[in-house]
């Protein structure tokens, strides 16, 4: 790379770093270091949520999916939009005057500290396979830009992420999130011009000699679309890396905007990869790892100066979704799992040392996971089947449903639906393509999860009283 890039990189990283240093300072509380003292605007809970699911998956998961479909995998990122869109309408408001940090202590309030427990668990394994996905998008970004071996490669990730989560908090992750949104987008902004330039524009690619499939808008299909919408509707209302905005933020309407926000953004970004995505199919055919496109894109399409910004770009986009899961996984263990068994002191600051030191140590755990990893796509999607699909009507039906009180529900309508969820992932839907027990896994595993919650709810006589009031 040339030495205007390197340079462009560096000034990246320092932007950032120097963000975290200034974040740092603000952060007197563990109320500030994990919900940003519920002080969050419009503009930065907007910006924040679009860069965390705007991340490392969103973008070069989703190009690659392009790459491999045509124009089919636009669905890929338009099938979170009604996800966003819905949850934004009808639950965050509903969420944001609690004041609380979590979710798992929203469902502890409502049922009972084991289903709190349970969701706690479930959740810190969820995000923890989450940020080893965003661990290996950054060790193939730096692997096909430098040669660096993967393993070292995410050290090297880790070492950079949490130099400023750590010492500033969730304060320091949204300010860097709305810098890394703008990174982002200003990398696509320049890269589908000069990618559809090089292909010959539109026409270029539709007379490149593409396979039909490539320009048949159903070639995603029907079932694989419902699973995703499925999937960021039982994520973006329970996954605390989304939540934690909604917690932050400082008013109702500054939670919903955040949603609908971010369910534009993908509106924008599902079209602008399916052009570098099929750019790429008619550039650089061949390629075997597909998540890998957009960076090689990058490299050989974009002009001296915004190749080492794009460069930054990409690493801002692994950054804004890792920083956020590492707050996310690091503010359940230690508010949910931590304090109300371990914790017996009353010094807020102590428990911010603690805090920090629970941030590292979970980062080095996803580093492990991740070493272990190889799908980022499988890596997110089973993820969810940990936790989201598990917890989606549990928490849905107590802010909806006034019977929605007993714990005995709550808990084993998890467990159903993590069992059912993983029976269905890793054996029906391999032995069966069509039929009911061909149904994607999130959506098997939480209808049996509801069945189970209302069966109990219903059969049972000894429901606590709303903690919600009704």
């Amino acid at each position: 790379m040339a030495i205007v890039d390197i340079i462009m990189i560096v000034l990246v990283f320092a932007a950032v770093a120097y963000i975290g240093y200034i974040s740092s300072k603000k952060v007197k509380s563990t109320d500030d270091y994990f919900v940003a003292s519920h002080s969050l605007g419009k503009l930065e809970a907007g910006l924040s949520m679009a860069a965390t699911d705007f991340g490392g998956a969103s973008l070069l998961g989703a190009c690659g999916v392009c790459y491999a479909m045509g124009v089919g995998g636009a669905w890929w990122s338009w099938a979170v939009v009604p996800s966003w869109i819905i949850v934004g309408l009808f639950l965050v408001h509903k969420l944001q005057p609690l004041y609380l940090a979590t979710a798992p202590e929203f469902l502890g309030n409502q049922y009972d500290k084991k289903t709190r427990t349970l969701a706690s668990i479930m959740h810190v394994c969820g995000i923890t396979a989450s940020l080893s996905g965003q661990f290996l998008i950054a060790a193939t970004t730096l692997n096909v830009l430098l040669g660096i071996p993967q393993t070292l490669a995410y050290w090297l990730t880790l070492l950079i992420i949490l130099g400023y989560t750590v010492a500033g908090g969730l304060i320091a992750v949204v300010k860097t999130d709305v810098l890394q949104f703008f990174i982002i987008m200003i990398t696509i902004l320049a890269l589908v011009p000069a990618a559809l330039n090089a292909a010959g524009g539109w026409g270029g690619i539709t007379s490149a000699g593409l396979p039909d499939s490539y320009f048949d808008w159903g070639t995603y299909g029907v079932k694989e679309t419902l699973s995703w919408v499925v999937w960021g509707i039982f994520a973006y209302p329970t996954n605390q890396a989304y939540l934690q905005r909604v917690f932050a933020s400082k008013d109702k309407s500054t939670a919903r905007f955040s949603f609908m926000f971010t369910g534009g953004i993908f509106i924008f970004s599902g079209i602008m990869l399916m052009f570098v995505g099929m750019a790429a199919a008619v550039l650089m055919p061949g390629i075997e790892n597909s998540d890998s496109v957009f960076v090689s894109m990058v490299l050989e399409y974009l002009p001296v100066g915004l190749k080492g910004l794009a460069v930054g770009g990409i690493f801002a986009a692994v950054m804004s979704t890792a920083d956020s899961q590492i707050m996310a996984v690091s503010t359940i263990f230690v508010n949910d799992i931590y304090k109300p068994f371990f914790w017996k002191g009353t010094d807020d600051k102590q428990l911010l040392k603690i805090s920090r030191v629970v941030t590292v140590l979970i980062c080095i755990i996803a580093v492990l996971v991740g070493l272990n990893l190889q799908s980022i796509i499988d890596i997110v999607y089973i993820a969810g089947l940990f936790y989201s699909a598990s917890v989606f009507y549990p928490l849905v039906l107590a802010l909806y449903w006034k019977k929605a009180k007993n714990g005995n529900a709550a808990f084993f309508s998890i467990l159903a639906a993590v069992a059912m969820g993983a029976f269905s992932r890793f054996y029906l839907t391999v032995h069966f393509t069509s039929g009911i027990l061909s149904t994607p896994a999130n959506i098997m595993g939480s209808t049996v999860g509801l069945i189970v919650f209302i069966a109990i709810t219903l059969l049972s006589k000894d429901n606590k009283e709303n903690a919600l009031q009704n």
